[in-house]
């Protein structure tokens, strides 16, 4: 199992550099959207040599105009022909309802089956496998989300990036029980876990936040998927806003430490 850290900024950057020379990070994620005005050369040298996976956050692929998705599709395949990604991934979620850009990222209907023929389209405009996210609900409507990927990944559309704390929150906000990933006979192609927290305006809903030690419950979750479906290939430990790196260390070393026990 490869173990890496996710960079989302210039200063994430830097800190995933000091974590990889405590021998503690594998490969980095970036967060591609944030350093596209960037050569991937300039990426690629600074990566000091470690593999680089791309995750893509704001792509828009179910809403954005066909020339501008092709537009970003052809930035995206130059970085995908220069670094050679370990995998690249992007998020399925609407980020707007009738033309209206949302502040916050919304769960799709999977009963749309529009949704199918644009991830199909979209995987073909980067000329790679393409992993998903799974998303951290927010109500019962999420509760078809672990159907909708079985069908996905057994057709071969797209592949599956399980975020565990994301399943984790979708099953404290109401949406599918995270079990049912482990029992849904998906393997996961990639995984990440992260943090998450009660929000400041309603404590009873959960935040996929990112900005705290990962949880007893997603280690479980980690290694219940482990036991079903041995060491996943990559793990992506994730901090974004709030970087403690001593924290981001204390669970790459915990992560590193299960690692070593799964086959």
């Amino acid at each position: 199992m490869l173990l890496g850290v996710n960079i989302t900024s210039a200063a994430s950057f830097r800190s995933a550099q000091r974590l990889g020379s405590q021998g503690l990070v594998d490969f980095f994620e970036l967060l591609v959207d944030n350093f596209l005005h960037l050569s991937p050369e300039v990426v690629a040298r600074d990566a000091d040599g470690r593999p680089v996976a791309l995750h893509i956050m704001s792509s828009r692929f179910l809403h954005r105009d066909p020339v501008e998705l092709s537009d970003l599709s052809t930035r995206l395949r130059h970085w995908i022909d220069v670094l050679d990604p370990l995998y690249v991934s992007d998020h399925l979620a609407c980020h707007e309802v009738g033309g209206q850009l949302m502040p916050e990222l919304i769960e799709v209907d999977y009963r749309d089956g529009t949704v199918v023929d644009a991830i199909a389209r979209w995987a073909d405009m980067l000329g790679t496998e393409l992993l998903l996210e799974n998303f951290p609900s927010s109500e019962a409507a999420g509760l078809g989300q672990v159907d909708f990927f079985r069908e996905l990944t057994r057709d071969g559309v797209a592949s599956l990036l399980l975020d565990l704390s994301n399943a984790i929150v979708a099953e404290m906000n109401g949406g599918a029980c995270a079990g049912a990933w482990v029992s849904s006979g998906i393997r996961p192609a990639a995984c990440h876990i992260s943090g998450y927290r009660p929000s400041d305006v309603d404590p009873e809903f959960i935040i996929d936040s990112h900005d705290g030690p990962v949880s007893a419950e997603s280690w479980r979750l980690l290694a219940d998927v482990t036991a079903r479906h041995g060491a996943p290939g990559t793990l992506v430990v994730e901090r974004d806003g709030i970087i403690d790196e001593a924290s981001w260390a204390y669970d790459l070393r915990r992560a590193r430490e299960l690692g070593t026990a799964w086959p």
